[in-house]
């Protein structure tokens, strides 16, 4: 799977995750933890490949993607 551009990065939001740890069980970079009953993100781990951000049923994780160098 591609990764997407270093200028996108992987974001949570919050108060949209239902804890019901899909996420988790698809990162490969294991990126992506359970804390209690909050998702946790390390991005140091992440590689920003999305396929979290598809399993998701909530849409609660999103791919931010920077306007660094568009201008």
């Amino acid at each position: 799977m591609k990764a997407v551009p270093a200028a996108c990065r992987l974001r949570i939001r919050p108060e949209e995750c239902v804890a019901c740890a899909a996420c988790p069980s698809v990162c490969h970079t294991l990126a992506l933890r359970m804390d209690a009953l909050e998702l946790v993100l390390d991005e140091d781990l992440c590689d920003n490949c999305s396929v979290c951000v598809r399993v998701c049923p909530v849409g609660a994780l999103y791919i931010e993607r920077s306007n660094e160098g568009s201008g």
